[in-house]
C-alpha cells in the first residue's frame, strides 16, 4: 500500500481541500477565497492525475492507465461545474458550502474509478450522493416562495436511498454466495449470487437513471438549480459508468450481458420517446441524458463478444458527453437560472445574445451526433463496437434514438431563431459561466473535429482492461 500512497495523491488532494475550504469558510466568508481554493484544489489534482504514471493495485483500489484517464476526465468536468457553482443567486445562500460538495462529489466519483472492491464502490457512490442530496436542494434556502429545489432534494434523497439500500442488499447476497467482495462477476450466476447480481444491477440503473428505473431524473432536474442539475448529469454518473464498465470486461461478464442490453434499449427508446414529448428544455436534458446513458451501456453490453473497439467506445463517450453536458448547462444558466425553462424563453436568443445561442447551439448539435461535433465520434464509436459484435439490435436502437433526438435537438435550435413577443432577458453579468462556456465549447470541437489523440490515449489504456 506505501508503493501506491503517491498515484493516490489526487484523491488525497480532494480531501484535504474539502477539509481546508472547510476551515476557511469557518474563519471568516470570502467568496473569492473559496472559489480560490477550489479552484486550486481540482487544477493541482488534475495536474498530478496527468503527470503521475504510477500504476498499483490494492484489495480496494486500482491505479491503472484507466483509472489516470477517468480521473483527468471527471476533474476537468468539476472545474467546468465550479464556473455554475460560485455564483452566488441574488436571493440565493452563499456559495461556499456548494463548492464544498462538489470537492465531495468529485472526491466520490474519483474513487469510484479507482474501485476494484465493492466496499470501495459503495463508499463512492454515497459521497456522490450526499452531496448531491444538498447540492439540489441548495438554493431552497434562500429561494423564499420557491419551493421546487426543496422537493426535488426530497425525491432525489428518498429514491438514491431506495437504491443504496438495493444495492447494499444485493451485494450482502453476492458475499453470502460467493464470500468474496471483489469488483467480479460471480460465476455461475445461481442462486444468491443470481439473485444479489440482479439486485446491484437494479440499484445502479437506479442511479444511472436508466430505463425502467428513470421516474426520478425528470422531476429532479427540472426541480434543481441548474449547476446541480449539471452536477446530476454529469459527476454523479460518470465515476459509476467507469464502474460498469470493469464488469463488463470480466470473464463472467456474458451473463450479464442480456441484462445490460435489456437497460440500454429501454434507455434509448424510453429517454428519446419522453423527450419528444417535453416542452420543458430540463426535462428534454434529463430524458436525452437517459437515452444517451443507453448509447454507452450499448457499447459496454457488446464487450464480453470480445471487441476492443466497445472499450475504447465507451471512454471516448465520457469525455465527448461530459463537454456538451457542462456546455449545454451553461448557456443555460446564461439563458435563465430558473426551473421552467421551455422553448419560448429561448425565442429571439439568436437575434439578441448571439453568442450564447451558439454555444447552446453547438451544444444542441454535439447531443445530436452532428459531424464535427465530439457527439458524433461518440455515436459513431458506438456504432461500430455494436456492428463489429453483431448486435443487430442494439445498433437498430441506437440509429433510431439518435434520428429522433435529431427532431427534438433540432427543435430547441429553430426556436431560438423565432421571434417572440416578449422582450428578450438582460445579459447576465456573470464571468464565470462564460469561461465554462468557451473551455467546453472548445473541448467538443476539438474531440470533433480531431479525435485521434484522445483516441490513442484511450486505445493505450484500454490494454490494462482484464479480456
Amino acid at each position: 500500500m506505501n508503493a501506491l500512497l503517491p498515484a493516490l495523491a489526487p484523491l488525497w488532494l480532494l480531501g484535504g481541500g474539502v477539509l481546508l475550504l472547510m476551515l476557511a469558510v469557518s474563519i471568516r466568508r470570502r467568496a473569492w477565497v473559496a472559489q480560490l481554493l477550489t479552484a486550486l484544489t481540482l487544477g493541482l489534482a488534475l495536474w498530478l492525475a496527468s503527470v503521475a504514471a504510477v500504476d498499483g493495485a490494492h484489495p480496494l483500489l486500482v491505479i491503472d492507465p484507466i483509472t489516470r484517464l477517468a480521473w483527468q476526465v471527471l476533474l476537468a468536468t468539476a472545474l467546468g461545474l465550479l464556473s455554475l457553482l460560485a455564483v452566488r443567486p441574488s436571493d440565493g445562500p452563499p456559495a461556499e458550502e456548494a463548492l464544498m460538495l462538489l470537492l465531495l462529489a468529485t472526491l466520490g466519483a474519483c474513487a469510484l474509478a479507482a474501485a476494484s472492491h465493492w466496499a470501495t464502490v459503495f463508499l463512492g457512490v454515497e459521497l456522490v450522493s450526499v452531496a448531491a442530496f444538498g447540492l439540489v436542494a441548495y438554493s431552497a434556502a434562500g429561494a423564499g416562495r420557491q419551493r421546487l429545489p426543496l422537493e426535488a432534494g426530497i425525491k432525489y434523497l428518498v429514491t438514491s436511498a431506495a437504491a443504496s439500500a438495493t444495492l447494499a442488499m444485493g451485494l450482502a447476497l453476492v458475499y453470502a454466495a460467493t464470500g468474496s467482495l471483489q469488483l467480479l462477476v460471480p460465476g455461475p450466476l445461481d442462486g444468491l449470487a443470481a439473485v444479489g447480481m440482479a439486485l446491484v444491477l437494479g440499484g445502479v440503473a437506479v442511479k444511472l437513471s436508466l430505463a425502467p428505473l428513470h421516474w426520478w431524473t425528470a422531476d429532479v432536474y427540472q426541480g434543481a438549480p441548474m449547476a446541480a442539475t449539471a452536477m446530476l448529469a454529469t459527476l454523479a454518473k460518470a465515476g459509476l459508468l467507469v464502474v460498469v464498465l470493469r464488469l463488463g470486461t470480466q470473464t463472467g461478464a456474458a451473463t450479464l450481458a442480456g441484462g445490460l442490453a435489456f437497460l440500454a434499449m429501454a434507455s434509448m427508446v424510453l429517454g428519446n420517446v419522453l423527450a419528444l414529448r417535453s416542452p420543458k428544455v430540463k426535462r428534454v436534458l434529463a430524458y436525452s441524458s437517459i437515452a444517451h446513458l443507453g448509447y454507452v451501456l450499448a457499447a459496454v453490453a457488446v464487450l464480453p463478444a470480445g471487441t476492443g473497439w466497445a472499450a475504447d467506445a465507451v471512454l471516448f463517450y465520457l469525455p465527448a458527453y461530459l463537454a456538451t453536458t457542462v456546455l449545454a448547462f451553461a448557456a443555460l444558466w446564461l439563458v435563465g437560472d430558473k426551473p421552467a425553462v421551455d422553448e419560448t424563453d429561448l425565442r429571439r436568443l439568436f437575434w439578441h445574445r448571439p453568442w450564447v445561442a451558439a454555444a447552446l447551439g453547438l451544444a444542441l448539435l454535439s447531443l445530436a451526433g452532428v459531424p464535427l461535433t465530439s457527439g458524433f465520434v461518440a455515436k459513431f464509436a458506438v456504432l461500430s463496437a455494436a456492428v463489429t459484435a453483431g448486435a443487430w439490435w442494439l445498433t437498430l436502437g441506437v440509429v433510431l434514438g439518435s434520428a429522433l433526438g435529431l427532431y427534438y435537438y433540432l427543435r430547441l435550435v429553430f426556436a431560438m431563431t423565432q421571434s417572440n413577443a416578449n422582450p428578450p432577458k438582460a445579459p447576465s453579468t456573470a464571468w464565470w459561466p462564460v469561461v465554462g462556456c468557451l473551455a467546453s465549447a472548445l473541448a467538443v470541437l476539438g474531440l470533433g473535429v480531431a479525435p485521434g489523440p484522445l483516441l490513442t490515449v484511450i486505445e493505450f489504456a484500454t490494454q490494462a482492461l482484464v479480456r
